[in-house]
């Protein structure tokens, strides 16, 4: 089931599968910012990563047992329940592929012309709870620039231009201090994304479409480089974690 959430400046519809953000347009210049989900280049739009980020095909051990999840886990594919406008929650008990128990709640606000994603993830047991947490936001826009608020060693500088051969292959930055990046499109779009603090960055297009999709992944995530199992952490027992994300329209 879709929902729909709006103000006097955006509208943005939300799946009950996943909670994902199905889209976000501007009411003033009728734009769309979120990716499609064409299958033919990438079926989702704007997914949340959980338990895990990325593909780790030999799995996981917990207390002995050799445990495998999906590629960026399951909760972009489970039905969540709609608690009121922009509010879903997700409840689990153990599953085969991941044994413990968690809740999510993923919460959409909307103020002006901004949009804020936030999932909470808690641990309701008293055990110590393995997890990675991320976002793959898809961004219909044309080969932007992206402008760091602040000069970054990773990236060379400030400035990132997004193309097919700066894309050939994932960017995964580990030390990015800025938590804010504007977002310049070809096609004339602006915008600005900002998130909460975050272990990596990721940015992502499937090759040779740079001109319509870019993915900008804050995530508390492993370094593949080196990494075995899936997890950043150990969320302590009746804690919690939250990750948010907000999407300003510019133009």
């Amino acid at each position: 089931m879709k929902h729909v959430i709006e103000n006097q400046f955006l509208i943005a519809t939300i799946d009950c599968k996943g909670a994902q953000l199905l889209s976000l347009k501007s009411k003033e210049n009728g734009k769309e910012y979120i990716w499609t989900g064409d299958e033919s280049i990438w079926k989702w739009h704007a997914p949340v990563l959980f338990p895990q980020c990325g593909n780790f095909p030999n799995g996981y051990f917990y207390n002995g047992n050799n445990y495998k999840l999906p590629m960026h886990g399951f909760l972009r594919d489970v039905e969540h329940t709609y608690q009121r406008d922009g509010v879903y929650i997700f409840t689990s008990e153990k599953r085969e592929d991941y044994p413990f128990s968690f809740k999510a709640q993923t919460t959409f606000t909307l103020n002006k012309h901004t949009l804020t994603h936030s999932i909470t993830i808690t641990n309701p047991s008293s055990y110590p709870m393995p997890m990675s947490l991320g976002f793959h936001t898809g961004y219909l826009i044309k080969s932007p620039l992206l402008i760091f608020e602040n000069t970054e060693e990773e990236v060379g500088g400030r400035k990132f231009k997004c193309n097919d051969a700066t894309l050939s292959e994932t960017k995964l930055y580990t030390k990015i201090k800025s938590r804010r990046i504007n977002v310049e499109g070809e096609e004339g779009k602006r915008m600005a994304v900002s998130f909460s603090d975050c272990t990596t960055l990721v940015i992502w297009s499937p090759k040779g479409e740079s001109r319509n999709l870019v993915c900008i992944e804050p995530r508390i995530d492993t370094i593949p480089s080196g990494t075995k199992e899936p997890f950043a952490i150990m969320l302590k027992g009746n804690e919690s974690i939250t990750l948010s994300e907000s999407i300003e329209i510019i133009e």
